[in-house]
């Protein structure tokens, strides 16, 4: 059910709330960039608890902050059957990371999730990646467009070295830069998981890439695309790279930017919702 953009608010986001909590067939929802606000989040998490159909759901953009995140939060460690969730474009991470991390640890069905510009900064981070070292359920992960910057990355290797189920994660446009490339290149070389790394429009130069390319060469053959895009990287700057990612398999993904076609192909790496 496709009720993206109707301006429900609030008010309308009471009656789907009643639906849900009755209905028994519904799978999909999405009700994203309908302002429907705290008060709305809370009243579609109380929905949520008794609800056993529903797979996706869809609340991007609709002005969630921590109220709302919190209780979408604890609705998450009862709720056994969404995989699918996508708070994109909610800035709900002000004091409510902790209840938001620690349901997301404790799910076991919670598959794909996009948290892309949700607010996300490095002061946040901490209890949403020690809370990924235990999930053995999340496959995908969209952090793009936050501001994890170095430091919050750096808290990252941990996360990467426990977890081997995570296939898929999204963290461009996080300014991240060379000692951010230098940390998720540490993650990679114990990481047996992760199959699309996508570090797009991070101001990451040849130095950086050449810390991944050692980390791929000597410890990761698992990797299958990384996203490199709008970095400025050079073609001779990229060349390790390429040639380490076409000996395992892989695809060195490098949008608009100068790299021989035998070595380039275009993903689009947006979550889509």
């Amino acid at each position: 059910l496709d009720l993206s953009h109707n301006m429900i608010a609030g008010d309308g986001c009471a009656f789907v709330s009643a639906g849900l909590r009755s209905n028994s067939s519904l799978q999909a929802l999405n009700i994203s960039g309908n302002c429907i606000g705290d008060v709305g989040a809370q009243q579609l998490a109380a929905a949520l608890s008794p609800n056993r159909t529903l797979r996706i759901l869809r609340l991007a953009d609709n002005g969630i902050r921590k109220e709302g995140g919190g209780a979408l939060g604890l609705a998450l460690t009862e709720n056994f059957t969404i995989s699918e969730l996508d708070l994109s474009r909610n800035y709900m991470w002000e004091d409510g990371a902790q209840v938001l991390s620690s349901a997301i640890g404790g799910n076991r069905t919670l598959q794909c999730l996009s948290l892309a510009s949700s607010g996300l900064r490095r002061q946040h981070v901490q209890p949403l990646f020690a809370a990924l070292e235990g999930n053995t359920a999340l496959t995908d992960l969209d952090l793009a467009a936050n501001s994890i910057e170095e430091v919050g990355v750096a808290l990252l290797v941990a996360t990467l070295h426990a977890n081997h189920t995570l296939r898929s994660l999204d963290l461009t446009f996080n300014n991240l830069r060379d000692l951010g490339a230098q940390y998720v290149a540490q993650g990679l070389e114990a990481n047996k998981g992760l199959t699309f790394l996508s570090l797009s429009d991070n101001h990451i130069s040849e130095h950086g890439a050449r810390k991944l390319a050692a980390a791929l060469k000597a410890h990761n053959a698992v990797l299958q695309t990384l996203d490199l895009s709008l970095n400025g990287l050079s073609e001779q700057g990229n060349g390790d790279l390429a040639a380490r990612l076409m000996m395992v398999g892989g695809q060195l993904t490098l949008r608009h930017e100068p790299l021989r076609a035998k070595h380039a192909h275009f993903v689009n790496s947006s979550w889509h919702v």
